[in-house]
């Protein structure tokens, strides 16, 4: 799967962010308000 290691990446990183904003860190992904992740390229 292409997104598999973005996908463990964003769990070990960029969780504790995600509820607040998509993080500039990781341009490819973007989050609905309510803090689901989706739209991996």
């Amino acid at each position: 799967m292409p997104g598999q290691c973005a996908a463990q990446a964003l769990r070990e990183g960029l969780r504790p962010m995600s509820a607040l904003r998509p993080s500039p860190i990781a341009p490819t992904v973007d989050f609905e308000r309510d803090g689901v992740q989706h739209g991996f390229l």
